[in-house]
């Protein structure tokens, strides 16, 4: 918590998965897409705090979630459903980054992988508490995610069609 808040992060501890599904619907509106924006499956990507928030809304949410990228997080919460364990998901790490970090991330995508999670770990050399080069990575883990997804419905979504808003 800071100042009696709670940080953006912790999606269990305050309202931050019902502002994303708000902000989808309002976007939503806005484009043309009111029927259910916030109902079609997410790509979630974040670095540091972002990462950490990727992973626990996909916790807490995981119907919502095609995939996730955390980038370098260093908290998460233990508020996961079983439904986060099919989520394809990369967990990056920056080799300089500091040593309670690099645990975090390494010992969570372990625990998943025990369990039998689609998750891949990356260590990226000489990088620290940074991006990097992990976004033209994560950029292709999603393209492929979305392939696959179109190739196991069997049909490729219209040029337009909001399941390819990213």
């Amino acid at each position: 918590l800071t100042n009696g808040r709670t940080i953006y992060y912790q999606v269990a501890k305050g309202d931050q998965g019902r502002v994303l599904f708000d902000a989808l619907r309002t976007f939503g509106g806005l484009i043309g897409q009111a029927a259910g924006l916030e109902k079609r499956p997410l790509l979630i990507w974040g670095i540091s705090a972002g990462g950490q928030y990727a992973y626990n809304f996909a916790c807490l949410h995981p119907e919502a979630v095609m995939a996730f990228v955390v980038n370098k997080g260093g908290y998460y919460d233990d508020v996961g459903k079983q439904g986060v364990l099919k989520i394809p998901a990369i967990f990056f790490y920056g080799e300089t980054d500091q040593d309670f970090r690099i645990q975090a991330i390494t010992s969570r995508f372990a625990v998943g992988r025990r369990l039998g999670a689609p998750w891949c770990l990356v260590r990226e050399p000489n990088t620290g508490h940074a991006i990097g080069a992990s976004g033209r990575l994560s950029v292709e883990f999603d393209r492929a995610v979305l392939s696959a997804s179109a190739s196991a419905k069997e049909a490729t979504p219209p040029v337009g069609d909001s399941f390819w808003l990213g």
